[in-house]
């Protein structure tokens, strides 16, 4: 990591700020993460994986509004540089699915994931795994439906 900061943290370069912040990630040091991704944003913002690690610590924050606003500005990226990666593109769909969830928008949160055939299977099952479990937690979620489909794919 020493050599990495020596090479990787000159000025308009995020490449050292990225690699710490996800081991802080990593460590669930989450203000600490915040703060490095940040100051990699401040520097390069025009570099997508930022925005997502900094909408994944959101989200472990439980700050939904501001994962919400990165999705949104990946979503301008991505626009602005042609959507040419594929990668990319599915992992905004993840983001917006694990952010559907997270407002406890279940049935959005599954036509999502059911209506983008190019995300791989299992990122796509994944997500389904983590909406079955948020829609099993919330016993007070009234769509008596998605509750069986839930329930089915559960196994309870």
């Amino acid at each position: 990591m020493d050599e990495l900061k020596r090479y990787g943290d000159a000025p308009g370069s995020s490449f050292f700020l990225i690699r710490s912040a996800q081991s802080l990630y990593r460590e669930r040091k989450y203000p600490q993460a915040l703060e490095l991704i940040n100051r990699a944003i401040d520097r390069t913002s025009t570099l997508l994986p930022p925005y997502f690690l900094r909408s994944d610590i959101h989200i472990e924050m439980n700050n939904v509004p501001a994962a919400e606003r990165d999705l949104t500005k990946i979503d301008q990226l991505l626009e602005e540089q042609g959507r040419f990666s594929e990668a990319d593109e599915v992992q905004m769909h993840d983001l917006k699915v694990r952010i559907l969830i997270e407002k406890k928008q279940f049935k959005a949160a599954k036509q999502e994931v059911d209506r983008h055939a190019f995300m791989p299977k299992k990122v796509a099952r994944r997500l389904l795994q983590q909406l079955a479990r948020a829609i099993g937690f919330n016993p007070s979620f009234a769509d008596a439906e998605l509750q069986r489909w839930a329930a089915r794919y559960t196994g309870s």
